[in-house]
């Protein structure tokens, strides 16, 4: 795959539309997040997947997996950064955005961390947290589909990707592997998450 001075999750989405459109993924064959490219965050690959996706270039099953949509969908989505200038020009200008948004994303998010485990320590709510492993169950997979909370009783009120926290997470968040997840719960949940941790 080429690489390209964009933002990160913007050119992965090109890269795997340059492939999609080259045949070398082809239809049927499934888009493994892992192997696009392995030091690029989950996050990002994930965002790039959804923008395909509202580009009908991709398409998700019913298990969240990543299929090919379209190859001339594909390749128009590719000749649109490559053939119109103009829109590469109002494209260079939303990477410098993108960019300045992401620090300051990354200031906010580091902020509202601080500001929830203030909170947590003067409320005296004792927290705990795991890491989604690569083999666990649980990985890939969105905080709904494990039901978390019917299982153990404890209730996650974080999630972090790297340097990028999700306070509150609602029922699509996705835990990547190496997602750190933050959850309150009484000593009984504690032992229920133990226990649910290792299906």
């Amino acid at each position: 795959m080429t690489k390209t001075k964009t933002t990160e999750f913007i050119r992965i989405a090109l890269d795997v539309a340059e492939d999609i459109a080259s045949g070398a993924l082809p239809q049927g064959e499934e888009i493994l997040p892992e192997k696009l490219d392995p030091d690029a965050p989950r996050a990002a690959i994930g965002r790039a997947l959804r923008l395909l996706k509202d580009m009908d270039v991709v398409r998700f099953d019913d298990n969240r997996a990543c299929f090919p949509l379209a190859q001339d969908n594909a390749k128009r989505y590719v000749e649109y950064f490559h053939e119109d200038a103009e829109a590469r020009k109002m494209f260079l200008k939303l990477q410098d955005l993108m960019v300045r948004q992401d620090a300051i994303n990354r200031e906010i998010d580091s902020t509202i961390k601080e500001i929830f485990k203030a909170r947590l320590n003067v409320n005296r709510i004792p927290s705990h947290e795991f890491t989604v492993s690569e083999d666990s169950f649980m990985a890939d997979r969105t905080l709904g589909g494990i039901e978390f909370r019917t299982h153990t009783g404890a209730t996650i009120v974080a999630l972090m990707y790297d340097d990028m926290m999700i306070a509150s997470p609602g029922p699509d968040a996705i835990l990547y592997p190496g997602t750190r997840v933050l959850y309150i719960g009484d000593a009984n949940a504690v032992e229920k998450v133990n226990a649910f941790l290792k299906k």
